[in-house]
């Protein structure tokens, strides 16, 4: 059965007195090789005696705690955490190096030494100092196998005068997007170059990463989507956006390339979502898990950040007067951890929104059905500069939505896509 997991509003959780032991143990075919295990864990408070650990016959191997504030390995300190924010804890073990990397949001944090012949359960535990609750969910293992065709070492291309970005709109992955690529595989010419691959596993996002690095593409801008309901509570998983976390953000290569997001505001489940729960959940989610991320772009120390559809942003913020107040409470809040400030891009607006809400300048997501010449976009940005508003240029191969829209809408209409001449042509 279908289920997303971004609608999956249930989790476990531990309610302790203070002093008192608890734990869960799930138990599952023994691992004894190369492994990946993973948990979801949140702590409203930010108590002590939070833990993850590995088990190999009622044994402990390797554990994650909590404690001052931050995530340990025994007296290691491996990363500080937001209290009331969900944690992605991450365990790979590696069974020749005899070796757990050790991974909190998608960042690496320590290599430590373990012996183990085989893993056999994951424990889920909260021994705290005084009376707490825990959250948890989604807890995870699997072995691990890296294929011999494997993607190698990237050579990074240069482009020293430029900073280019692609967009990318994460849905290709079955278990999580219900429509998967069947909408697609009717239509051979729509297949990728990587074939119906699965968007949440590190070794796709390696290959992605290597087509990209070797072009000279600098950063990818990612679509990010609140969840589909249940934004009035700490954020665990997001629409359309776990992949970026399960697969970028713990590839190999990700550290070759920089990443940005997106805050998707076209779609209705944003309308739940006003400026105080904005600052109270979906803030301090972007902090702990992109902000905070040294892989996160930046130019001239200032996070690059974007908005689709800043009419509904507005809307969503209570009006143009709320909308330019959370832009400025971002970029004042953002230089706690290190930034200098923030570059806000809009897109998909009115042309005076913009400088209206405090926008530094604007970009398309895309250009639509229609944008797929390089006519287009050269009519299209010398509107902007009519506007007297700054544009980062963005070409678009244009909108062949046949496959995407045709298995479920009445739009079955097959568009032209851009060619090489003129993708050259617009980027000249």
């Amino acid at each position: 059965k279908y289920e997303d997991r971004t609608r999956d509003i249930y989790s476990a959780y531990i309610n302790a007195a203070a002093g008192s032991e608890n734990s869960a143990t799930k138990t599952f075919p023994a691992i004894d090789g190369d492994g990946i295990f993973e948990t979801y864990l949140m702590l409203p408070d930010g108590n002590d005696g939070a833990y993850f650990a590995l088990m190999s016959d009622g044994n402990e191997i390797v554990r994650i705690e909590s404690k001052n504030g931050a995530w340990y390995c025994g007296e290691q300190k491996l990363r500080d955490f937001t209290p009331n924010v969900w944690q992605t804890l991450r365990i790979v073990t590696d069974y020749n190096d005899g070796t757990a990397d050790l991974r909190i949001n998608g960042k690496k944090t320590k290599v430590v030494g373990i012996d183990y012949e085989y893993i056999d359960a994951i424990t889920v535990g909260f021994n705290p100092t005084e009376n707490a609750v825990m959250w948890f969910d989604d807890v995870s293992a699997c072995r691990y196998i890296e294929h011999s065709d494997y993607p190698s070492y990237p050579s990074v291309a240069e482009s020293t005068n430029y900073n280019i970005g692609v967009h990318r709109c994460d849905l290709w992955r079955d278990a999580d997007s219900g429509e998967g690529w069947d909408s697609i595989s009717a239509f051979p010419d729509l297949e990728p170059i990587l074939g119906y691959y699965d968007e949440g596993t590190v070794e796709v996002a390696d290959w992605e990463i290597k087509m990209m690095v070797e072009h000279g593409i600098d950063f990818q801008n990612i679509g990010w989507y609140p969840p589909i309901r249940e934004t009035d509570k700490p954020l665990k998983t997001t629409h359309n956006g776990g992949q970026h976390i399960q697969s970028f953000m713990n590839a190999k290569y990700s550290d070759l390339m920089k990443f940005s997001i997106i805050y998707c505001c076209e779609t209705l489940q944003n309308r739940h979502v006003n400026f105080d729960l904005f600052k109270e959940y979906v803030w301090p989610y972007w902090v702990d898990y992109y902000f905070k991320d040294d892989r996160y772009m930046r130019i001239d120390n200032k996070a690059v950040f974007s908005i689709i559809a800043p009419d509904l942003f507005i809307e969503q913020m209570g009006g143009v007067d709320g909308a330019k107040k959370c832009i400025e409470f971002m970029r004042e809040d953002i230089k706690k951890y290190g930034y200098d400030g923030m570059i806000v891009l809009g897109s998909w607006a009115q042309n005076n929104i913009f400088n209206t809400i405090g926008c530094d300048g604007a970009y398309n997501y895309n250009h639509g059905t229609t944008g797929y010449t390089a006519d287009y976009h050269i009519d299209f940005y010398e509107k902007y500069r009519k506007y007297r508003l700054y544009a980062v240029p963005t070409i678009s191969m244009g909108f062949n939505h046949v496959g995407r829209e045709g298995a479920t809408d009445a739009i079955s209409e097959r568009f032209p896509v851009m060619t090489p001449e003129d993708h050259i042509k617009t980027a000249e």
